[in-house]
């Protein structure tokens, strides 16, 4: 694909004199862009998106506050295919701290599933304090994709407070 883009070109005279070119214009987008969004845990299954798909830029919000409850996962919004940017921000109030072995911690967490797989974009695990996350990406969604919010199971008289935020930005 090929964009157009109007620059300005600086002409000047002597040893910086720029030369303006056929293409100078014009932004290539390669066909297919390869985006790596790296997993530092093994990802799980999740159920198939459900609700309506966007296509547009919006930004969703979700709230958790939870005490002696099992483990969450929900669904706040479900992305359409396409180049996506993704800014994200959670807030996490513990007022306990996970016990290891760390091989089955589970955290606070934003996530990215499809019908096959989980990816976590941002994971707090559970230790005593406020804390604030926030992070970026830009990924490309070759099917819709639903953005999930993760909160750990608490046991009695653990609690949890949870605020996340997504903005997604179509790009493509």
């Amino acid at each position: 694909m090929i964009v157009d883009q109007p620059i300005t070109a600086d002409l000047t005279l002597g040893a910086d004199r720029r030369i303006v070119q056929d293409g100078d214009t014009q932004l290539v987008v390669p066909p297919v862009i390869t985006p790596v969004v790296l997993s530092l845990r093994p990802t799980s299954l999740v159920q198939q998106p459900v609700g309506p798909a966007i296509d547009d830029s919006r930004t969703f919000h979700f709230f958790a506050a939870r005490v002696n409850q099992a483990a969450l996962s929900s669904p706040t919004v479900v992305l359409n295919k396409g180049l996506w940017e993704l800014e994200f921000t959670m807030a996490t109030s513990f007022d306990y701290t996970a016990a290891p072995p760390l091989a089955t911690l589970s955290g606070a967490e934003i996530q990215l599933g499809t019908a096959l797989a989980t990816v976590s974009l941002l994971t707090r695990f559970p230790q005593i304090g406020s804390f604030t996350d926030f992070g970026r990406c830009r990924v490309l969604l070759r099917e819709a994709t639903t953005v999930f919010v993760f909160t750990p199971a608490s046991g009695a008289a653990q609690n949890i407070a949870q605020k996340a935020c997504v903005n997604a930005i179509r790009i493509i």
